[in-house]
């Protein structure tokens, strides 16, 4: 069995983060979207969701490498303050004394994974990033990325999310999904998942109680 968390909404609460920190942007380019409207596009990078915006709003005049810098920069600050979410470090250490091997892949920017790592100590060290690989979710390459550079077949990954395109990629990976939805119980589009649960601190109950044991 491995493990792949995915980061924002997972790990840290960031998504209100993001969502703040892509709406200041945008409305420095004139361009007014509500958080609703922003929480749309959660799971994908930050380069496909602003060259979206570019194509929306051509008479912006919109530069897409200068509006990602500008984001990257702000939420690097925004996230070594946020802690764990609950439960995440009581199950990473259960994972770490199991012996299971664990992996991030997020579609954030490799310095905010590496941030978040370093935070928060984490022993991870195995990442791939949706962002330098250039394919966002839901296309599944960041998972495929992780389990080729974990050593992991498909079928023995365990995927963490909480987004709609995250499920969506990791369905698409040919691995189990498990998700921890922003609000319960998860939306219909989340139903794709093997498993859902409240809280991080529900599915490692479920883990302990051997419920991933198919993935052995």
């Amino acid at each position: 069995m491995f493990v792949f968390f995915d980061m924002d909404g997972v790990l840290v609460d960031s998504e209100p983060q993001w969502k703040l920190v892509e709406q200041e942007v945008l409305a420095k380019f004139g361009i007014h979207m509500e958080i609703e409207e922003l929480k749309k596009h959660a799971g994908a990078t930050t380069f496909d969701f602003m060259t979206k915006m570019k194509r929306l709003y051509p008479e912006k005049g919109l530069v897409v490498e200068e509006m990602v810098d500008q984001v990257v920069y702000e939420m690097e600050k925004r996230l070594v303050e946020l802690p764990l979410m609950k439960g995440v470090a009581a199950f990473i250490g259960q994972l770490q004394s199991d012996g299971v091997p664990i992996a991030i892949a997020s579609s954030s920017a490799l310095r905010l994974i590496e941030a978040v790592i370093k935070t928060h100590n984490l022993p991870i060290t195995v990442y791939a990033s949706g962002s330098e690989i250039g394919l966002s979710k839901p296309h599944p390459e960041v998972f495929l990325q992780a389990a080729t550079l974990i050593g992991a077949h498909p079928w023995q990954v365990l995927i963490i999310e909480d987004s709609v395109n995250g499920t969506i990629a990791g369905k698409a990976a040919s691995m189990a999904v498990a998700v921890v939805p922003e609000s319960f119980p998860p939306r219909p589009e989340l139903s794709i998942a093997n498993h859902a649960f409240e809280t991080m601190t529900d599915l490692h109950d479920f883990y302990k109680d051997g419920g991933f044991a198919y993935l052995d």
